[in-house]
């Protein structure tokens, strides 16, 4: 066609290697023009050969007889091979006849290349399509771990890094309250760009694009402006003149993507290059979608750190109602008695005697309950007290608090457990001794307790109410808790309970069975 170029691709002969990539415009060619007709060209001698134009003849230089036949594929011309020689008719319509035939094997060859190409271009597109599905992969499953936030965004920006073939990589948030930005996270980044403090959000054409939330390329630094601000860098912030100078001095490149929480502009994730880079449309689209991921886990820190100040609040919340319930009331109890008990043992001693017994029991119960909420406050401490003694103190929280008498019988109390086994031990025993005293009506409560290296069983019984657990859903009485806290060790959990008749709670392991849970 009009305006294409004709290119020397390869040479062999006496001809110089420096034609390679020498080129004539199609149009302007002799040979290109019945290139494209599809035609071959043979000029046995060059000075007889009237169909020859003075430039041409000029063109073929020393050489005298020449041929071209063009490479056919499909019925159309993508080339042509050429013989030239200095002497005149040492070239002719024989040696063209020989050219055509080397000339569709060339043009197989030539296809044979192209398809080549394509099948790799096409494993190389598919290998970086896995690539990046693998990616996003880890950085989702990296999403739900337990690592602290700044971790979680450090593997993204340096997985944001490794899928794009970045040198470093920057999340950037927006300060509102200063109209500037910060790094947040970096990846490959020198020293010296992370140590620098926030950045003057100026009126640039990056920050323009970050903020009409749309992605913004660098192809080569060296051919951008020094900044958009009239001026110049002089009516630049001295931290942004640092930053610009840090910037241009390691890379050459770069693709910023905003990130986007809730309908809401958060900063931006920048990816820097040391050599100038052509971004293609997937580059771009890749970009977008790790941007996407970088904001979802920075949400997910968000709810996190939410959960965990609700969890908090509602722990402070729980205990404050135990003091309440608990010890606050045993406490109040025990005041007026100790208050009345000067002139009671005046009057009555023997009512003296049981009162002051009776205040023993109250404050033993609110050292206890007292003991009972530190060990909430410290969870470690339940796993570096013997079972025994947890028991110990829940029993006399008991008896102080209801005043409801429980008889405690431990053997093996000192034998170590397993963490796990041990927590769900005290948190069983806990819930059910919690469900006696609110629900229950008992006179009487009895804890055995039995362990050796081989197993061991808790049981908690009372001569109250009982209930009916077939009319009683799983989520009333605790009885969901403690069945999810026996199962996930592998514990056997045994609830036996009639109306009128009270309530028998086990718990038994064996040492099999736990090994093999934890």
């Amino acid at each position: 066609e009009s305006g294409e170029k004709l290119i020397v691709s390869f040479v062999a002969g006496e001809q110089s290697e420096d034609l390679v990539g020498q080129w004539v415009w199609l149009d302007g060619s002799f040979s290109g023009q019945r290139m494209l007709q599809g035609e071959s060209v043979v000029v046995v001698d060059r000075d007889a050969d009237l169909n020859l134009t003075p430039e041409q003849r000029a063109r073929m230089g020393e050489y005298r007889s020449q041929i071209s036949v063009p490479l056919m594929s499909q019925s159309k011309p993508i080339g042509l091979i050429a013989a030239s020689d200095r002497s005149s008719g040492k070239l002719g319509s024989d040696e063209a006849r020989v050219l055509s035939l080397l000339a569709s094997s060339a043009v197989i060859g030539l296809e044979n290349a192209a398809l080549y190409h394509q099948e790799q271009e096409r494993r190389r597109e598919a290998e970086q399509r896995r690539r990046v599905a693998e990616g996003l992969q880890d950085v989702l499953g990296f999403l739900n771990t337990e690592w602290e936030f700044s971790e979680v965004l450090d593997y993204i920006v340096y997985q944001a890094s490794e899928l794009l073939g970045a040198n470093a990589g920057v999340i950037y948030r927006g300060d509102r309250t200063r109209n500037a930005v910060v790094v947040e996270a970096a990846s490959g980044a020198p020293e010296a760009l992370v140590r620098l403090g926030p950045l003057p959000n100026v009126a640039e054409s990056v920050n323009a694009a970050i903020l009409g939330r749309e992605p913004y390329i660098v192809a080569d630094l060296e051919a951008e402006v020094t900044t958009d601000m009239p001026g110049g860098v002089a009516a630049l912030d001295d931290t942004l003149i640092a930053w610009k100078r840090v910037i241009r001095q390691h890379y050459r490149a770069y693709l910023a993507v905003p990130l986007i929480i809730k309908d809401e502009l958060y900063g931006a994730l920048v990816l820097y290059y040391v050599a100038p880079r052509q971004f293609s449309p997937e580059d771009i689209d890749l970009g977008m979608a790790l941007g996407r991921q970088v904001a979802l886990a920075i949400e997910n820190a968000r709810l996190r750190a939410q959960a965990e100040e609700s969890a908090v609040a509602a722990e402070r919340n729980r205990l404050a109602r135990d003091l309440h319930d608990a010890v606050t009331q045993t406490l109040f109890s025990a005041s007026l008695i100790a208050q009345a008990l000067p002139v009671l043992w005046e009057r009555r001693p023997e009512e003296g005697h049981r009162r002051l017994q009776e205040l023993r029991e109250l404050t033993r119960g609110a050292l206890a309950e007292m003991r009972t909420l530190l060990l909430e406050l410290r969870p470690v401490a339940l796993v570096e007290a013997h079972m025994g003694g947890l028991l110990h103190q829940l029993t006399a929280a008991v008896v102080g608090r209801a005043r409801l008498p429980v008889t405690l019988d431990v053997n093996g109390g000192d034998l170590l457990l397993a963490p796990d086994l041990q927590v769900a031990l005290y948190r069983i025993a806990q819930e059910a001794l919690n469900n006696i005293v609110k629900h229950a009506e008992a006179t009487q409560v009895t804890v055995t307790y039995h362990a050796d290296p081989q197993g061991g069983s808790l049981i908690i019984r009372d001569n109250g109410c009982g209930f009916n657990a077939d009319a009683i859903p799983p989520e009333r009485l605790g009885l969901g808790i403690m069945t999810e806290r026996a199962a996930s060790l592998g514990l056997r959990l045994e609830i036996h309970s009639t109306e009128g008749e009270g309530t028998t709670i086990s718990v038994s392991w064996s040492k099999s069975d736990v090994e093999k849970e934890v």
